[in-house]
Order: C-alpha cells, then structure tokens, then sequence
C-alpha cells in the first residue's frame, strides 16, 4: 500500500495510522507527519470549529478494536481534544488517533475490553471558539465465569450454598 500526498498543507500534518488485520489478528504502524516550510493557502475566511459529523453511540467487541469518528470544519484548523468519562486521552499503546484529511479524525481504541465503557467527548478549538460532541461506548464481552462452582460434600438434611460469579455484557443470564 502506498499513501500519496499531492500538495502538502499544514492541514496535512499529524499522526497516520495503517492497520492490517487478518482473521488471525490486527497489527498496526505509525508515522508523524510535520509540514515544514512557507506554504501559500488561498486567503480562508476565519471561522470558529463545527463537529459536522457528531459521535454517536457506539457498540465496540471485547478483544478487537474500536473506532469513533468525526468531521470537523474551521478556520484556523480547529485543535482536537479527546476524553473518556471527563479524563483526557493521550496517543499511545491504547490509543491512536487516525487523520483521514483536513476535516476527518478518528479515535482508534485498540484491545477493547469493559474498562473502556463509558462516555467519550471530542472539543474542537481554535481562536474563534469552540464546539464538542459526546457519545456513550458500550462494550459487549462473552460471559466469562470469575468464580466457578466446586465440587462439595455435605450432609442429607443439611444447608448448603454453593456460589458463581460471572461477568460479560451485556450482563449474562443464569441458568442452573
């Protein structure tokens, strides 16, 4: 795969992501791109950041990655800040984010597990103001047993508890 630029903008600059992914599991590279240099932009007119394309609720699998994306417009370009349940999320081994072109980002999450549930916030700045979006993620896991049943002896006439825990979401039905 080859990613071309023609025409290098500031707008250009940021973090890119590939990810390949095969039934076998995903892999992912990351490069940063930084514009350097005078650059001659036909003359935009100033205007404060627009979410045009909103987060929505999200339903993201255990175990794979997940993905929240928004479009934005403004100008200067709008400065993005990302939050999970009012917590600042910083670039890394969890999370990546994804700038398709000037107006496009996403939120990649990767090895998604229930911790990751919750309430995520995009604000797009710029000297002219601001605008925020906000969506609930929810995450579905396989139930999974935390504490199993025990093999037991007990006496006829006798009381006897026998206890489980499980977990999963959404949360599992019990059946004996």
């Amino acid at each position: 795969m080859l990613l071309v630029f023609q025409h290098v903008t500031p707008e250009d600059a940021g973090l890119y992501t590939c990810v390949a992914s095969t039934s076998g599991g995903k892999i992912s590279c990351s490069a940063e791109l930084t514009v350097k240099g005078a650059v001659h932009q036909l003359l935009k007119e100033p205007a404060p950041p627009v979410i045009k394309s909103k987060l929505t609720k999200t339903e993201l699998n255990a175990a794979g990655s997940g993905m929240l994306e928004i479009k934005t417009e403004g100008f200067p370009q709008p400065i993005l800040s990302w939050y999970k349940d009012d917590k600042e999320i910083v670039a890394g081994e969890k999370y990546r984010f994804l700038h398709e072109d000037a107006e496009s980002t996403a939120l990649i999450i990767k090895n998604v597990d229930v911790s990751d549930a919750g309430t995520y916030k995009v604000i797009a700045l710029n000297e002219l103001g601001k605008d925020e979006s906000e969506a609930a993620v929810i995450v579905r896991a396989p139930p999974k047993f935390t504490k199993q049943m025990n093999d037991c002896a007990a006496l006829c006439g006798s009381d006897l508890l026998m206890e489980i825990s499980v977990e999963g979401s959404p949360a599992p039905d019990l059946k004996l």
